[in-house]
């Protein structure tokens, strides 16, 4: 079995200790990265519950809290730890970002409360959404003072493959993100958009197989989850090296905004890419330029149908009253009541941030590793440390257990 999960978990950095052989990493003495605990057939192929718990259990007592962002359930009478569970989104995508900076400051808080606590994220296969949250998580310690850095450490903690990290387009943009935002010294607050036209330029994709394409878009709030417009019923073929959808009733949009390209075929429509966007980040631009690399899921740009310079626009027109206000209050009467949704979590975000003191070397490194001794970062990040394999981690782990135990 053990063949087998190695194989589905790829070039993770797994525990094996003991009798133990899991998908978990320590990332830091006490920020663990996991895959989802499978019960039933899952737990053949993934991290089997009774396992997890038990390592989980007898390593870290009831001091340990996980945070199942899959949005699926799993037997949680096994664990001694507290389970936090609201904070899931969809697989490959980027969450709303209010969800970014409540999940750091509860985690923030759990780590802050007892210096034997210890956080554990896991989404489905413990990479993109948990390396997501843990990178959001490594910039408010304050031990990291840029995303790359931190999205590197990440990387090299949990794989034991060059290039390898959170790596969907979304979720890097995402951190960036949370990172301005958390080092902003202004409030900021949505804007209220429209989009007027987004065209691509470049061969059209052969995505039918007569060759055609038939482009159309979906626009989604993120945080419902919900089609606001669609131009499917006005989709055109793709020809020659360009191809506009002109956006005739146009929809406001505010906050966490997803587009999905899609291809219209006779008998089944097909995913082409997608691009997220928060509107807060729009302000005086009118339009919004995307590239392959920008574009989502990561591994289009492997995809030999797409042209190697795929370039997409967003044609965008911005409030000329209130687009560079920063508040709800003093937005304009024309978009308050588009905006009035948004108020309170942007409410919570400010607050969050106005209230942010970015720990001192010393709280950082009480949070993340315990003391000065088991802080890696500068080592894992100029490549001094040979072994990967959890071995500083988990050695301080056993060490510390054992000083407890005497």
């Amino acid at each position: 079995m053990n063949y087998l999960r190695e194989k589905v978990s790829g070039k993770k950095n797994r525990l094996k200790e003991g009798n133990f052989n899991l998908d978990l990493t320590y990332i830091t003495q006490r920020l663990i990265a996991m895959s989802i605990p499978g019960e039933g057939f899952e737990g053949i192929y993934r991290n089997p519950i009774d396992q997890v718990a038990q390592y989980l259990n007898e390593r870290h007592k009831d001091e340990y809290f996980i945070f199942n962002l899959s949005g699926k359930n799993y037997d949680e009478s096994k664990f001694k730890g507290l389970i936090f569970k609201d904070y899931f989104w969809k697989d490959h995508h980027s969450p709303s970002l209010h969800v970014l900076f409540d999940i750091c400051l509860q985690i923030h808080n759990l780590l802050k409360n007892h210096d034997q606590n210890v956080v554990v994220v896991h989404c489905l296969a413990g990479k993109g959404r948990t390396g997501t949250v843990i990178c959001c998580y490594l910039l408010y310690s304050g031990r990291f003072n840029n995303v790359n850095d931190a999205l590197d450490y990440y990387g090299k903690k949990r794989f034991y493959g060059e290039g390898l990290s959170v790596n969907q387009p979304c979720q890097i943009k995402y951190i960036h993100y949370f990172y301005e935002l958390l080092t902003k010294n202004t409030r900021i607050f949505p804007n209220l958009i429209q989009i007027s036209q987004i065209s691509f330029y470049g061969k059209s994709p052969q995505m039918n197989m007569n060759g055609q394409c038939y482009p159309y878009v979906e626009i989604i709030d993120v945080n419902k989850d919900s089609i606001l417009h669609s131009t499917k019923q006005q989709s055109k073929k793709y020809e020659g090296n360009s191809h506009h959808i002109i956006l005739g009733n146009q929809i406001p949009l505010a906050a966490d905004i997803l587009i999905n390209v899609r291809n219209y075929g006779m008998i089944k429509d097909s995913k082409m890419f997608r691009f997220t966007f928060n509107t807060a980040f729009i302000q005086n631009e009118n339009k919004l330029t995307y590239v392959l690399d920008d574009l989502d899921p990561q591994h289009i740009q492997e995809d030999g149908r797409f042209d190697k310079q795929l370039r997409v626009e967003v044609e965008i027109e911005n409030c000329k009253i209130c687009s560079e206000v920063n508040s709800f209050e003093k937005k304009c009467e024309i978009c308050k009541p588009h905006l009035h949704e948004h108020k309170m979590t942007w409410i919570r975000i400010n607050e969050i941030i106005n209230r942010y003191i970015k720990p001192t070397e010393i709280q950082t490194t009480q949070l993340l590793f315990k003391n000065k001794e088991n802080d890696d970062v500068d080592a894992i990040l100029k490549g001094d440390i040979i072994e990967l394999r959890n071995s500083i981690c988990f050695k301080s782990q056993l060490l510390d257990q054992e000083i407890q135990q005497q």
